[in-house]
């Protein structure tokens, strides 16, 4: 460990706060990899150069460790009213992630509460994806029954899009099986015109039938449409799944459609989750030339365990299959950021941003990864492990570590 001449930090009129020394500081956005040093003061970036000097309050020596502008985990669960969800600041900041955007856990009859209990209350930043369930995930599965749909009062979706625009920002539908049987590609259109009324994108779940009320065709239909009418800026979640309905067959007949909704600006997410993701279906993208644009955790309290218990090993899974570490810094923090429309201040260490800032050690071993809960397991030479997270300037230390390697 080094140490730091530190005469005259506690001085009145300092310079800086604190200075992340001498880490391998990589930002997508700004272009930089490199050993450099990041200021920070009154809670914002301050300086990013070689060998900063000047009067500071604290000094961290992040020599042999990433220093990247701070996560943004767009797909997450953290309204603990429900049955999906952890505390945010669980899945957040003592993960190693500054910034998370609830994937729909409540509707526009529950957001309110979450608002005021736990998204003003977190030291994680939190955003949120409004769902187009009234109530969002507080009953699973929703019921898009037509007694239980016909309560669905769109006002107050774009109503409450209105009073809370600050924190919602996107729209999120989960297709399953029960929305696809009642109210179908028809349904979708209705609320891709809601999201139009509210100037919001859309995130659209696929996958996820547990019953033969769907014949395979009937769920590929409901695919395909998908794939046809979402717009540039919505997203698809789980877009690297296995299940039924996936994007990426076997026999490639969704490939074309995929190709031409990329390329007019839909996004795919390689949500990770507890049984949405597939790594066959991801190395079957990536041999087809198909990639994420951005990657989340679909964190919850049902997906801690052996498939998904952390931060770094959700990250580390995609270092196996192609994916370049700068590729996967790129998908977590600046697109991630423009996904979600917080571009404007998340994403990147550029002077005067926010100070949202994740430190990383990169470790080398043997590591073993899940796909999904029984899925298929697959080994890895490298492991991200967080070790520090910095929100609007203060650093917290990483609770949820890493895996051993095997042996």
């Amino acid at each position: 460990m080094k140490t730091y001449d530190l005469t005259d930090m506690a001085a009145p009129g300092a310079q800086y706060d604190l200075i992340l020394k001498n880490g391998r500081v990589v930002d997508a956005e700004l272009g930089l990899d490199g050993i450099l040093d990041v200021a920070i003061a009154d809670g914002k970036i301050a300086a990013v150069a070689a060998d900063l000097k000047g009067p500071c309050y604290d000094i961290i020596d992040c020599t042999g460790k990433l220093v990247i502008p701070g996560f943004v985990d767009a797909h997450q669960h953290c309204y603990p009213a429900t049955w999906i969800s952890l505390n945010p600041d669980t899945g957040g900041i003592y993960n190693g992630v500054p910034t998370v955007v609830d994937a729909g856990s409540s509707g526009y009859m529950t957001f309110p509460d979450f608002h005021d209990r736990y998204i003003t209350r977190s030291v994680t930043d939190v955003y949120a994806m409004l769902h187009l369930h009234p109530i969002g995930f507080a009953h699973d599965p929703e019921s898009w029954d037509p007694k239980e749909a016909q309560k669905i009062q769109t006002y107050r979706v774009v109503e409450t899009v209105e009073k809370y625009r600050d924190r919602i920002i996107c729209l999120k539908l989960r297709a399953m099986e029960d929305f696809i049987v009642h109210k179908g590609l028809q349904g979708l259109d209705e609320f891709l015109r809601l999201c139009d009324q509210c100037g919001l994108p859309l995130t659209l779940h696929i996958g996820d039938f547990f019953s033969d009320r769907l014949s395979d065709a009937e769920v590929d239909g409901f695919t395909r449409g998908a794939l046809e009418r979402l717009r540039p800026g919505d997203v698809i979640a789980h877009a690297f799944t296995g299940k039924r309905g996936k994007l990426f067959r076997e026999d490639g007949a969704f490939d074309d459609l995929i190709r031409t909704a990329v390329e007019r600006g839909v996004l795919l997410d390689a949500c990770v989750g507890q049984t949405n993701f597939s790594v066959a279906s991801l190395r079957r993208a990536i041999a087809r030339g198909f990639k994420p644009a951005l990657i989340s955790s679909d964190y919850g309290c049902v997906s801690i365990d052996g498939v998904n218990n952390n931060w770094g090993m959700s990250l580390s899974r995609f270092l196996t299959v192609g994916l370049s570490l700068e590729d996967i810094l790129a998908m977590t923090t600046i697109n991630a950021a423009k996904a979600m429309r917080l571009d404007d201040r998340k994403g990147s260490l550029r002077i005067g941003r926010e100070a949202d800032i994740s430190v990383l050690e990169l470790h080398s071993g043997q590591y073993e990864f899940m796909d999904r809960r029984g899925g298929e397991r697959f080994s890895g030479g490298e492991l991200l492990v967080p070790a520090l997270v910095v929100r609007k300037g203060m650093a917290y230390h990483v609770i949820h570590k890493g895996c051993p390697p095997i042996g």
